[in-house]
Order: structure tokens, then sequence, then C-alpha cells
């Protein structure tokens, strides 16, 4: 960030706290705030974007083990991550294996024959 001329030419504001190095104070900078606010703003888009690839590909890894193992939710629930997708697969994790009962925890609108 550049500083204009004058405030080149005239030094740090009057009345800047000062360390004894001589530069402005980490509290009148801002830089001792929350984690959060510290970080630039594309840091934390990429940090986003990072953690929602890794929630994709964990769902993606999911649908392949069940898939392998002949059980197709894609079919029922289109989010397998969504509230119908985690309430079937917490019943397969409770040994429930009759697929009308899983079909049944399903929400929303069921999908229409073609």
């Amino acid at each position: 960030m550049q500083r204009s001329a004058h405030a080149q030419r005239t030094g740090p504001q009057a009345g800047t706290p000062r360390t004894a190095s001589g530069s402005p104070s980490c509290t009148s900078t801002g830089c001792c705030g929350p984690a959060s606010s510290r970080r630039p703003r594309w840091l934390r888009t990429r940090y986003r974007k990072k953690l929602i690839g890794q929630r994709a590909s964990e769902g993606q890894r999911l649908a392949k083990v069940l898939e392998d193992i002949d059980i197709k939710i894609d079919s029922v629930a289109s989010q397998l991550l969504g509230k119908s997708g985690r309430a079937m697969i917490e019943a397969l994790i409770a040994g429930e294996r009759n697929p009308g009962v899983l079909a049944d925890l399903a929400l929303g609108v069921p999908p229409q024959d073609r």
C-alpha cells in the first residue's frame, strides 16, 4: 500500500503510540486482532475453497465405497452428505438392510419415474 507524498514527508500521525524500535505499536496498527481479521481475504477464500473441495472428495469417496458393496444411495438421495443421505448412512451403520425402510428415510419430493 502506498502512502501519499504528504504522509511520506511528515511521517506517522501525531499521537500514534510507538515501540522502542520507533515503529507504530502493534495495537494501533490492528495486527493483534483476531486471527481471521489478520489474514488477507484472498487467503481466507483459498482456505474456504480447499475445505469445500475436501468435503466434495470425501463425499465421492463414500459414494464409491457404498457402490462397491452394491448400495446405491445416489438414486434416492441427491446429496449423499445431505440430511437424507446421512440418515440413510446412519441406518446402514445401525444394521438396517431393508431397502424400503432406507428409502423412507429420504426427505422431500420423491423422484418421478421416466
